[in-house]
């Protein structure tokens, strides 16, 4: 398991992070233990100096999302209500940052869709490395 910043995989309070990250902040928000440590692992492997910071659920990220100036992805299990709801989108658009829906809900809509009409990419399982 990694930590960066005091920050560990299903950690849900953690610490007040610095807003002038220099390195690449990530934000992974899934009630799935397996999943958030492949992403954050996988994350680890392509940039060394990221901070990766875990949460249960989006609406527990939002402090820390709101917290950083810039954010680089957020791969949030959610679906087009809850990212409405939370405006999600805006608020990662406003740190330069890309918004990556995972789960059920994500995957579920994605399927209903038509092609390319979904607004946000959706991590779809099983997914490798090489798609994060």
């Amino acid at each position: 398991m990694h930590e960066t910043k005091g920050h560990s995989p299903m950690q849900d309070d953690p610490r007040v992070t610095s807003t002038t990250a220099k390195s690449a902040v990530y934000v992974v928000a899934s009630k799935d233990y397996l999943t958030t440590c492949d992403i954050s692992d996988t994350i680890f492997e392509l940039h060394t100096d990221a901070q990766v910071i875990c949460h249960l659920s989006i609406e527990a990220a939002m402090a820390d999302i709101c917290r950083h100036s810039t954010i680089t992805v957020v791969f949030a299990e959610a679906g087009v209500a809850l990212v409405d709801q939370l405006q999600l989108d805006q608020i990662i658009a406003t740190r330069g940052g890309k918004l990556v829906l995972m789960g059920t809900a994500a995957e579920a809509e994605l399927e209903a869709a038509e092609i390319g009409s979904y607004p946000w990419p959706v991590l779809c399982r099983p997914f490798s490395a090489a798609v994060i």
